[in-house]
C-alpha cells in the first residue's frame, strides 16, 4: 500500500495545526509515531520571511525523541543552510520551486549532496507549473525532464484539479501519465485522502507515497487503514 506521510506546519517552534490532539511539535510527533507512522514532513512557515531555516531546533528535538524520519521543507538560500538542516537531523530536505531555481541552487545541491537527500516540490495543473515565478507558464513535462537528466530522483507533486481536490479519478489519470513518462522518478503525491479507496487508486498507478495534512481526522483514518490491511 502507499505510504502515508503526515505533514506538520511549524511556526516559532509550535505546530500551526492546533486542532490536533496534541499541539507541541514533539508531542505531535510522538503521537504520530504511536499511530505507526515512520516518516513525517515538516513545513517551516517562518523560513521565507527570514530567508533561511527557522525551526531547526524543533527538527532536532523530534529526531532525538522519536524514530521518525524527517523531511524538512522551507527556504534554503545556500548550501550551508542545507547542511545545517542535515546536521540537525533532517533526512531529506524539500526545495520549493522558487527556491530551487534561484541561481540553479537545485543543481548545486545535487552535486554537493546525495540525490537521496534532495526533493523538489512542484505545484502543477494539467499542463503548466503553477505559483513559481521563474517558471511561470512553463510546461511541467519539460522541467521534469530537465530535472531527471541532471540527476534528481525525488519529486513532491501537488496537482491542481479545479473540479476535485481529493485524490480521485482525475488525479489517477494525471499521476498515471506522469509515471508513464517518468517511471524511474520517486513520486510523492500531495492531495486530500478521503477514502481508503483513494490510496488504492494511487497505488495502481505506481505512487510510492502520499503526503497529507496531520488533521484531527488522521487517527480515525489511520486506524481504518490498518484494520483494512489486517483484513486483506
Amino acid at each position: 500500500m502507499v505510504r502515508i506521510i503526515p505533514t506538520l506546519t511549524l511556526s516559532e517552534g509550535s505546530v500551526v495545526e492546533r486542532y490536533m490532539k496534541e499541539n507541541t511539535p514533539v508531542k505531535v510527533a510522538r503521537y504520530l509515531e504511536q499511530l505507526g507512522f515512520t516518516k513525517i514532513h515538516l513545513i517551516d512557515a517562518d523560513a521565507v520571511a527570514v530567508q533561511k531555516p527557522a525551526n531547526l531546533k524543533t527538527v532536532e528535538q523530534i529526531v532525538k525523541t522519536t524514530r521518525l524520519k524527517v523531511q524538512y521543507g522551507g527556504w534554503f538560500p545556500t548550501l550551508q543552510t542545507m547542511e545545517e538542516a542535515f546536521s540537525h537531523g533532517a533526512e531529506q530536505i524539500v526545495l520549493t520551486c522558487s527556491n530551487a531555481f534561484e541561481k540553479d541552487l537545485w543543481k548545486k545541491a545535487l552535486k554537493k549532496f546525495s540525490a537521496q537527500r534532495i526533493m523538489l516540490s512542484l505545484d502543477v495543473d494539467k499542463t503548466y507549473i503553477r505559483g513559481c515565478d521563474p517558471l511561470a507558464m512553463t510546461p511541467w513535462k519539460n522541467i521534469v525532464a530537465l530535472l531527471q537528466k541532471e540527476g534528481l530522483k525525488f519529486l513532491l507533486i501537488k496537482y491542481f484539479d479545479p473540479s476535485n481536490e481529493s485524490c480521485g479519478l482525475t488525479h489517477k489519470n494525471f499521476y498515471a501519465d506522469f509515471k508513464k513518462r517518468f517511471p524511474t522518478l520517486h513520486l510523492t503525491a500531495c492531495c486530500s485522502i478521503e477514502r481508503i479507496e483513494d490510496l488504492k487508486i494511487l497505488k495502481e498507478v505506481g505512487i510510492e507515497e502520499v503526503q497529507i495534512d496531520a488533521t484531527f481526522q488522521i487517527e480515525q483514518f489511520h486506524r481504518r487503514f490498518i484494520a483494512q490491511q489486517q483484513d486483506s
